[in-house]
């Protein structure tokens, strides 16, 4: 082995690189390197290409320092740093290679040499570089006021930068600029100005790119994190800083990786500490623990006290309940990094990410112990005291991290959102309390009591445990709001979320109408408060989402999806993963569409699991969990599949209850320009509605007919926009066969849980064929999906007056006052009038004097107020 660079005679490097030490505001620009073939190939990215040039070159010319720090530059990027170090002896007289020597040695952990080679490379071209890498050496070893004084000093020279500055030094005092950000946000701006400038001074320098893209993505700048990364892998496809840097932002986005960029970067260097941890982080997202362990170790073959692989190890740990294990895994990080609370950040948010949000707290709190100026461990607190419930401490909080880091966009948000429940209403029920914009409050509270509390009683009687009281449900009309509740960004996909005993959704004007129930949203949610409830969040987050939407289903005949032809065509086309393996399909998903028919599959699996265990196997199941049980352990004790049996016992099962829609349906896939498959139903079905489609643009309606009778036949559960029933409604329109199209509109109605329009519709057909009574069914449905559509509640509360639905004409009643109609005088006295036949002479006096509040001469009210006075007379 070599010996360290802290103890080697220097006498001879400093001889050779004297000449470079000058101020920086006189040392001249050197010409750009020439596009000599070793410098061209390392730019590409051809490093073994690189290798074999630069040592031919260098056998040529010994003291030729470019081509020996581009050897060592792609040695290190192939992760051959034991090659580095070997031949270190022989490269040290040369001062361009001191740097990245000293980032060899950092990888093998060697920090004392590395330590000593930093300090020769302060005397050389790549001064300032050293001098902010040694910096963060000793930041990371605890000598925090020194490493600051250190980077500030290298800060400092930014105004003495001029049009002869290097690339190299630009990029050395963004870094120092981008360090001191930490504590010093303003400077961030100067990092982003100073990375600017090196990379126009010399466009070849895509490790730069590769952290000013690092530095944005940090800050939620996803956009420029993008725009910057790709740039530097369209130059460069295998630079590793950027490879690693787009693979975390692909996961921030959840976005499905483009050419993969964590196993190009693996293939490259299969040690890659970061690129393990990385990895390991992704695993344990699929709750794999002993997985995610064997995969972060294999990050630790060059430097076995690594500190990302062992924060990965750590998470691991914890999450398994390796309570031992994971305080000698923090040990050792903590012996790496001592005053730094980044371990605890990693470990907070790998936590949250596994719905642990007690435990994210926790460690996030244990982080701020640690390093109380930590903007991060701050608002990782914060955050999860949010999801906690606990408002006011998690307003604190947040506010102490937005004070250290404004650039913070997700504090931020949270921040703007928390400032806006000044304008909600706060209304409890037995088991809930219920917050909602004041304006909604009064209808939305009409139907979210009444349903919160039927699904808490249902499922707490059906489950055998009741959530402690309140559970906090938040409804927001806003979806950006909403998006930022759940993850402190705009954009979220999703309509509901649950942290445990709090729960937060869209209301309906957060997204277009018919869009979604809400009703089943809420009922989704309440099921995750059971689930997470009874095994302390350690459900796996295929069972308690496939739960929750078998509860829908279970609640309501439309809700929670059902069989679909794109389910079926996924399922036999073999893009979705079995039973024993489906938590992949909702954490790392291949293409677009797989997270939500994952959802829909995994509520069949729980079906099949009930049908031969009922209720009590879905409770042992959860209990288990709660025990600490995995689901191999679960499924084998409890129902006797193993993980192969499982898939095989399900695929049977399903093939068997969905026959007919197996026979017809096949797999259709298609790729977008961006390289993306999305995964459409073909087969007979398809056919059929091809069919039905073009004889119905050439008005043939009796081919229309046949084609969608067909259609319906094949798949009758299928009743989503261009289905055979929408065809049917077409033609027997066309025909003037109102019986038969309403006999097709009746099926869309029960089987679409967000279809409004043709429960509308239907009404109205109904009406006509005097069925009141199911014209009333259909108002109500249309009404659960859209409460605030006055014009709906009013001809709802006519018919259920009709029928003699009091209870119904009263809510709908109720609901037409709170929209705020223009004749407000006459919507109390029709609400008075609606008590008055339910019997309740309190209410209907109180409202007959509202109304009389505000049009005195009302004389029908005034009529009825003198009824009510006598008994005897009330109509």
């Amino acid at each position: 082995m070599s010996a360290p660079f802290s103890v080697l005679s220097t006498r001879a490097i400093v001889t050779l690189i004297s000449c470079s030490i000058v101020p920086l505001w006189l040392r001249a620009q050197a010409a750009p390197p020439a596009n000599t073939t070793a410098v061209a190939l390392y730019a590409r990215g051809d490093y073994a290409e690189a290798i074999r040039t630069a040592e031919a070159a260098l056998a040529a010319n010994p003291s030729s320092g470019e081509n020996a720090a581009v050897l060592v530059r792609a040695l290190t990027d192939l992760g051959h740093l034991d090659d580095v170090a070997h031949r270190a002896d022989a490269l040290r007289p040369l001062s361009a290679t001191a740097l990245p020597i000293a980032y060899a040695l950092l990888g093998l952990g060697r920090l004392d040499d590395a330590d000593g080679a930093l300090r020769l490379a302060e005397r050389g071209p790549d001064s300032l570089r050293a001098r902010v890498e040694r910096a963060r050496l000793q930041r990371g070893r605890g000598a925090i006021d020194s490493a600051t004084s250190s980077l500030r000093r290298v800060a400092a020279l930014a105004v003495l930068v001029t049009p002869t500055t290097s690339a190299t030094d630009l990029g050395a005092m963004a870094y120092a600029n981008r360090l001191l950000g930490r504590e010093e946000p303003a400077r961030l701006r100067d990092a982003l100005r100073l990375y600017d400038a090196a990379i126009a001074r010399d466009t070849r320098r895509h490790d730069l790119r590769a952290e000013l893209g690092a530095m944005f993505l940090e800050k939620f700048n996803y956009v420029d994190a993008r725009r910057t990364l790709d740039a530097a892998l369209a130059a460069n496809p295998r630079e590793p800083r950027a490879l690693l840097a787009t693979a975390r932002l692909d996961a921030a986005e959840g976005r499905r990786p483009r050419g993969d960029p964590l196993a190009r970067l693996l293939a490259l260097d299969p040690a890659h500490p970061e690129g393990r941890a990385f990895a390991a982080r992704k695993l344990i997202d699929a709750e794999r623990y002993a997985d995610a362990e064997a995969e972060a170790r294999r990050g630790l073959v060059h430097d076995s006290a690594a500190p990302a692989p062992w924060v990965a190890i750590a998470a691991a740990r914890y999450l398994a309940g390796d309570s031992v294990g994971y305080r000698d895994a923090i040990a050792r990080v903590h012996k790496r990094l001592v005053r730094s609370a980044s371990a605890e950040v990693e470990i907070a948010e790998v936590a949250a990410r596994v719905r642990l949000y007690r435990e994210a707290a926790r460690v996030a709190r244990a982080g701020v112990a640690r390093d109380p100026r930590d903007a991060r461990a701050l608002a990782l607190l914060g955050i999860n005291a949010l999801r906690l419930g606990d408002v006011d401490t998690a307003r604190a909080v947040l506010t102490r991290a937005f004070a250290l880091d404004p650039f913070d966009v997700w504090v931020k948000n949270t921040l703007d959102l928390l400032d806006t429940f000044t304008g909600y209403a706060t209304l409890r029920t037995e088991h809930f309390t219920l917050v909602m914009e004041k304006g909604d409050a009064e209808v939305l509270a009409l139907y979210a009591g009444p349903l919160a509390e039927e699904a808490y009683e249902s499922l707490s009687a059906r489950y055998g445990y009741r959530p402690p009281a309140p559970v906090r449900a938040e409804f927001f009309r806003s979806h950006a709001d909403f998006s930022v509740r759940a993850v402190g960004l705009s954009g979220l996909g999703a309509l509901g979320v649950a942290f445990g005993s709090v729960i937060a959704l869209d209301t309906p004007p957060a997204r277009d109408r018919g869009e979604f129930h809400w009703g089943a949203v809420l009922w989704h949610e309440f099921a995750h408060v059971i689930t997470l409830g009874m095994t302390n969040n350690r459900v796996p987050r295929w069972v308690s989402e496939g739960l929750s939407v078998y509860e829908e289903r279970r609640a309501r005949p439309a809700w929670g999806g059902g069989i679909t032809p794109t389910l079926v065509a996924a399922y036999k086309g073999g893009r979705l993963h079995p039973p024993s393996s489906l938590n992949d399909g909702f954490v790392h998903p291949r293409y677009g569409e797989e997270v939500v028919l994952s959802y829909a599959l995994a509520a069949y699996v729980f079906e099949m699991l009930e049908d031969r265990k009922g209720a009590a196997g879905l409770r042992a199941l959860l209990n288990g969990y709660r025990d600490g049980y995995g689901t191999t352990q679960l499924m084998v004790r409890t129902y006797g599949l193993a993980p192969a049996q499982l898939d095989s016992t399900f695929d049977a099962w399903l093939r068997a209850k969905f026959a007919r829609e197996f026979a017809a349906v096949e797999l259709r896939s298609t790729v977008s320009g961006s390289g993306d498959t999305s995964v459409e139903a073909g087969g007979p079905l398809r056919a059929a509605l091809v069919d039905a489609a073009r004889a119905q643009q050439a008005k043939q309606w009796d081919q229309v007919i046949a084609s969608a009778t067909r259609a319906v036949a094949l798949f009758p559960a299928h009743a989503d926009g261009g289905s055979g029933y929408h065809y049917l409604i077409a033609a027997h329109t066309a025909l003037g066969d109102r019986a038969k199209a309403t006999q097709a509109l009746q099926r869309i109605a029960m089987l679409n849980e967000s279809a409004v329009d043709e429960n509308i519709a239907l009404a109205g057909m109904l009406t006509a064929a005097h069925d009141s009574a199911g014209a009333l069914a259909a108002l109500e449905r249309a009404a659960w999906i859209t409460p605030f559509d006055a014009a709906l509640q009013t001809q709802l509360s006519n018919v259920a007056a009709a029928r003699g639905a009091n209870a119904v004409a009263i809510r709908a009643r109720r609901a037409v006052v709170a929209l705020a109609p223009a004749d407000r005088a006459g919507a109390f006295f029709k609400l008075a009038q609606a008590y008055v036949a339910a019997r309740d002479t309190v209410a209907a006096r109180r409202e007959v004097l509202r109304a009389l509040d505000l049009a005195p001469n009302f004389e029908a009210a005034q009529e009825l107020l003198l009824a009510l006075r006598s008994p005897g007379r009330v109509p």
